[in-house]
């Protein structure tokens, strides 16, 4: 039996650690399958008799492999981190511009939330529909953009601003999922 942890390497790709394809198009049951292999594999529980070195590698990647996971399992985050890999953080990024015509929608989407509360349960179910829709559009347009190595500048940034976008539409929607 080997007695060292899989080899998750803090510089590592989330992709390479899993053994994926670096697409954002991933099978959700095969990255779950790999994730419970690698985790059985580095759990430190199989390293409790081990050295201190040996034991502080499993923890780091047991550690490696959940984040790794948590990445590629949600689109969004998973996009955000094929777009780091072409250099760009785009969630991290302060200050960015969205344009008015997204902004004045998030405010008529909030406006909406705060009129209904829970006295119109039609409108309510109207606008998560709405917001829904939106993220699937957006969620879309970013796998077109993607991947994003190979790309021009202004591709990258046109993905960053799609995917600013997207994380907007998932606060809206933790916000509306919040007022129920």
């Amino acid at each position: 039996m080997n007695s060292a942890p899989p080899d998750a390497d803090a510089d590592g790709d989330f992709f390479a650690l899993f053994a994926l394809p670096r697409s954002f198009e991933l099978d959700d049951g095969e990255l779950s399958r790999r994730y419970r292999a690698l985790q059985a594999a580095a759990h430190p529980d199989r390293f409790a008799g081990k050295s201190e070195p040996e034991k502080q590698a499993a923890l780091a990647a047991a550690g490696r492999i959940n984040e790794g996971y948590r990445t590629l399992k949600d689109p969004l985050a998973r996009a955000a981190y094929m777009l780091s890999l072409a250099g760009i953080n785009a969630l991290a990024e302060s200050g960015a511009q969205m344009s008015p015509a997204f902004l004045t929608q998030q405010m008529e989407w909030r406006e909406t939330l705060e009129a209904n509360g829970n006295d119109n349960d039609n409108d309510s179910k109207k606008l998560t529909r709405e917001v829904r829709e939106a993220e699937a559009a957006t969620a879309a347009e970013a796998a077109a953009l993607l991947p994003a190595e190979g790309r021009g500048e202004s591709e990258k940034q046109k993905l960053a601003d799609t995917l600013r976008r997207w994380q907007y539409i998932r606060k809206m929607l933790a916000a509306i999922k919040e007022s129920e």
